[in-house]
């Protein structure tokens, strides 16, 4: 009778390592699914702020007829910076979380290394056409640069041709 027992109880210790092992691979898989889900949830939440960032941008851009420095003053967390008369880029600041960070003169260098994302608006003339190239990045590295180590995560590319005032005379 003692072996019939033992065996039973084996039986039943087999059984439980099995149904273990069962649900420790079904717990991995979830976990697996949960962390990828939070990836995809993150991404997507990045995708929408550029988006609308850039949007934003661009209606600026047309608002303010292309006028870099019309543009630079609807944005408080915006950087101005003018290469040339044919190009100027401006490079609006954000946060980890997306929020805009001010940006003052004394404080820019401050405002760079506190920077996770930044949209960058590049004006150029071409001809007649005034062309807008908004990019909105995120930064990799830890550097105080505003373009290098960074991922693209959404473009968007307008044209304008500016409006003239033109003058009645009598």
């Amino acid at each position: 009778m003692n072996t019939n027992t033992s065996s039973r109880s084996g039986l039943f210790l087999m059984e439980l390592i099995i149904s273990i092992l069962f649900f420790s691979l079904a717990s991995a898989v979830c976990v697996k699914l949960f962390v990828s889900s939070h990836t995809i949830s993150k991404d997507s939440v990045e995708l929408n702020h550029s988006l609308e960032w850039c949007q934003n941008v661009a209606e600026a851009f047309y608002g303010s007829n292309g006028d870099s420095e019309e543009m630079a003053g609807l944005f408080s967390n915006c950087l101005l910076n003018a290469s040339s008369s044919t190009a100027n880029e401006l490079y609006l600041l954000f946060d980890k979380d997306f929020n805009p960070i001010k940006v003052s003169n004394t404080s820019s260098t401050s405002s760079l290394s506190d920077s996770c994302y930044v949209v960058s608006a590049k004006i150029t003339k071409d001809e007649r056409m005034l062309l807008c190239r908004v990019t909105a990045m995120k930064k990799i590295g830890s550097t105080d640069s505003l373009t290098e180590d960074t991922e693209t995560i959404y473009e968007l590319s307008v044209t304008l041709y500016p409006k003239k005032e033109v003058s009645h005379e009598k």
